[in-house]
């Protein structure tokens, strides 16, 4: 192989390894949603909701979205929802049963998204005969496999809530009981404080939320609290119960304690989430309700617990995990391309010096021995 040529295969390779570290940016995901193709008069739903009886079928359209550059395909299904300890709407996880992919089938559960485009896909809900009356909800979903490096197939799911409503029956009952403030000098308070993911230092409050009805209600109102020498602080919190919930719930707060006594005032009124599906003149308590608690904050537990939570975020070492922005990730990787490229360039080249010196040494030795040869 001659020089040129070597040095041509040389920059081949490296403009190939360079384009691929250019391509190859691995934050990019693919933006994909799903929702209703109806909107309402601000030109956005972002539920579904049925007003349906028992044995009763429907059909309906979903619109998938994908608004990447890249062509994408993802697999579409429906879960059972629930509401986890801070009131916010999740779907049930796993391979367990779920009533909505009994009730919910669609046309295809497989789709593939060409680049910034949306497709319809039309399902239909059936529900079972024998269904009591209630409020039922769920979700449909879309997912996608984001990264198949390394063998590891990192699912990305996104979720449009449904919401059913069937028969007749409704029921509206719900409240909030056994105010329990979490503060320092509880015991149980750094147990609590990870388990809800709250900020240490302040005070926050545990409520038991019970839905004693059968559909879905919002729970609105505003904490009040009162510490020695005046202060007060307030703030405003929204939960949702679950038809049958009776589960704790978390309001945090940014209430810096101080010693001495601390009172507390919980105001809040509750309204059925969907108000609008239920029929005419439906009947619901709206009235305020109040819970009230107090507790004394001693000054030893004040400085012990800044004390504590000085001393150990002083010792406990920080993970601190960021995503690079796609700009970063992007000159990232054109850096690591141009460093690859340049290491095979000078690589190769000094290979091909080291060859030639090599083949040049032992023509040398070759014809000194010709020569010795010819003499004799």
């Amino acid at each position: 192989m001659t020089l040129k040529k070597f040095k041509i295969s040389l920059l081949t390779i490296s403009a190939l390894s360079l384009a691929f570290s250019f391509l190859w940016a691995p934050n990019i995901q693919a933006r994909v949603s799903i929702g209703p193709i109806t909107k309402d008069d601000s030109g956005f739903v972002s539920s579904f909701v049925y007003k349906m009886e028992a044995g009763q079928s429907i059909s309906d359209k979903a619109l998938v979205y994908n608004l990447d550059t890249a062509d994408t395909s993802v697999n579409v299904g429906s879960k059972d929802a629930l509401f986890n300890d801070e009131g916010v709407f999740t779907l049930k996880q796993g391979k367990e049963s779920s009533m909505f992919n009994e009730w919910i089938k669609f046309e295809a559960t497989t789709l593939a998204l060409p680049a910034q485009t949306n497709l319809e896909l039309p399902f239909t809900v059936t529900l079972p005969d024998d269904l009591e009356d209630g409020e039922y909800a769920g979700g449909l979903t879309i997912s996608q496999i984001q990264d198949e490096s390394a063998g590891v197939n990192v699912e990305s799911q996104v979720a449009s809530k449904v919401f059913i409503l069937v028969g007749s029956d409704f029921r509206s009952s719900n409240k909030l009981e056994n105010l329990q403030p979490i503060h320092p000098s509880r015991d149980d308070y750094e147990q609590l404080v990870s388990q809800y993911n709250l900020i240490n230092k302040n005070l926050h409050l545990l409520v038991q939320g019970v839905n004693e009805g059968n559909v879905f209600a919002n729970l609105e109102g505003k904490y009040e609290i009162s510490m020695a020498g005046g202060i007060e602080e307030s703030g405003e919190f929204r939960k949702s119960l679950f038809p049958g919930q009776n589960s704790t719930l978390v309001i945090p707060t940014e209430t810096l304690l101080q010693p001495g006594q601390v009172q507390i005032k919980l105001t809040y009124k509750s309204t059925p989430t969907h108000l609008a599906y239920l029929p005419e003149g439906f009947s619901y308590d709206t009235s305020e309700k109040v819970l009230e608690s107090q507790f004394e904050y001693l000054a030893s537990d004040y400085y012990k617990g800044i004390e504590s939570a000085e001393v150990r975020d002083a010792l406990e070492p920080k993970e601190v995990i960021t995503e690079k922005p796609f700009w970063q990730s992007l000159l990232l990787n054109l850096v690591a391309g141009i460093i690859l490229s340049l290491s095979l360039v000078y690589g190769g080249l000094w290979g091909y010096k080291k060859y030639n010196q090599k083949q040049l040494k032992k023509a040398s030795v070759e014809k000194k021995t010709n020569s010795e040869e010819i003499k004799k």
